[in-house]
């Protein structure tokens, strides 16, 4: 890979001129553009195909780095952060020939300044480009604009992330530069969960251990002190406990100087928002739960089964599904009544979910049906699993609403890869064996048969 200078400079950087790194796969584009931009004062580097690029962002500081995904079309979101990770500092506009919305969303979460299809007008690249390098000339031009800055688009991440780890490790990074500390680690007062450590900060752990052997870290919760930011910084630590105890709190250590006003007004903005983000990510958690959950049985259902099915299939690792049927159900509806047939089937669920492994899974598939993932289990050990759930339902008495009664189970198996290949065909042999079962006299269990006897057959 080659470098090229500015030819109408003759020099690499210019002192006080917008700095711009240009890596383009498009000759045209390129000759449009570098007409456009050496004309209007910019400094510009302009870089081929290779790798050299990585030299030239960790040698110099630019202001914009104008990037082509199509120099990186098998991996273009891991090329952009690389990019982000090399030069931090520097605005990154992409330039894409692909109309795929999802992978401009996924830059734009990733950091890029701008995002355009090419190919883009000159002028209006020139355009965005001098707006970009304003707000970056004004920006650090003001320490403290720059710092509130700095605490926004923190903040705007915080909002934009799904991931509460991700969260956390934002949050104490971001702290642990707002409040000049040198180490920061998130703590849960239970102590039933292990502190999380900034990455690549080395545990000075001496304040750390003294606040987490005291009584006043829990007190801290009672106290009302998440209201009051000034009574974060201690003698040689600061500790900010949020205001749900179950969040835990931020403990940073070795603080080089006491937090100034304006810094501990931006802590607490981010930690407000923190807070927020972290709420607002647990309801939808919560939200998400309930579309998977079965109403009457609290089991997962038949939404939350075909995501399960699908990622067993896909991870191509040994599973068995158990598709159960309970034997002659309508007359226990037609006999007892609909309200004693409901909780015949959340006791039976019950049973069968406290049978299961720990690992396995439990649906609830539709009316008197109920769908077990068996993970690790082949077809042999999955019918001995079977057999067990069906003998100890039909030695089982059933006391609903002062009436006992005792059910049988029909269960058909099927095994990946032996039944099948996809989640459809898997699951539509478990269905067949237990329809099987049935008509070799109910109460018992039914292997599928594996694909070379079917296709033999």
């Amino acid at each position: 890979m080659t470098l090229r200078k500015n030819e109408k400079r003759g020099n690499m950087v210019v002192q006080g001129l917008p700095q711009v790194f240009v890596l383009l796969s498009d000759p045209i584009l390129e000759n449009v553009y570098r007409h456009e931009l050496e004309s209007s004062h910019y400094c510009t580097v302009w870089c081929e195909k290779g790798e050299g690029w990585k030299e030239s962002l960790l040698r110099f500081k630019y202001d914009v780095i104008l990037a082509d995904l199509s120099l990186h079309s098998s991996s273009p979101l891991e090329w952009l952060v690389a990019l982000r990770k090399l030069a931090p500092e520097s605005a990154v506009v992409a330039l894409s020939d692909s109309n795929d919305a999802r992978l401009a969303v996924a830059a734009y979460k990733n950091g890029v300044t701008d995002y355009f299809f090419k190919p883009v007008n000159p002028e209006t690249l020139r355009w965005h480009l001098e707006k970009i390098v304003r707000k970056k000339r004004l920006y650090s031009s003001s320490e403290v604009l720059n710092a509130d800055l700095q605490v926004f688009s923190a903040v705007h991440q915080l909002h934009q992330s799904e991931d509460d780890k991700q969260m956390r490790s934002l949050a104490l990074r971001h702290l642990a530069s707002i409040l000049d500390s040198n180490q920061a680690i998130w703590f849960w007062p239970d102590r039933l969960t292990p502190p999380e450590w900034l990455p690549g900060s080395e545990p000075l752990l001496t304040s750390f251990e003294q606040l987490a052997s005291s009584e006043s870290l829990r007190k801290t919760f009672d106290q009302g002190v998440t209201a009051h930011p000034q009574l974060w910084a201690q003698k040689d630590y600061i500790w900010i406990p949020l205001r749900d105890a179950k969040l835990g709190g931020i403990f940073l250590d070795g603080k080089r100087q006491d937090p100034n006003p304006a810094s501990l007004a931006r802590a607490e903005f981010l930690v407000r928002n923190l807070e927020i983000a972290l709420e607002n990510q647990q309801r939808y958690l919560d939200i998400k739960q309930l579309t998977y959950i079965d109403d009457l049985t609290g089991l997962y259902n038949s939404r939350y089964l075909e995501i399960a099915v699908a990622a067993a299939t896909k991870a191509q690792g040994k599973f068995s599904v158990l598709f159960i049927d309970i034997d002659r159900f309508k007359s226990v509806n037609d006999t007892h009544g609909h309200l004693v047939g409901s909780q015949l089937l959340t006791e039976l669920a019950g049973l069968l979910k406290l049978r299961l492994r720990r690992p396995d899974l439990l649906f609830r598939y539709g009316g008197d049906e109920f769908i077990a993932l068996l993970y690790g289990l082949d077809g042999k050990k999955a019918t001995e699993a079977a057999e067990r759930l069906r003998m100890e339902v039909e030695k089982k008495r059933f006391f609903l609403f002062n009436k006992e009664l005792n059910i049988t189970l029909s269960i058909g198996i099927a095994s990946f890869p032996d039944h099948g290949h996809d989640k459809k065909e898997i699951l539509e042999m478990a269905d067949q064996a237990m329809y099987s079962s049935k008509q070799q006299g109910r109460n018992r269990v039914f292997l599928a048969p594996v694909l070379e006897e079917r296709k033999a057959a």
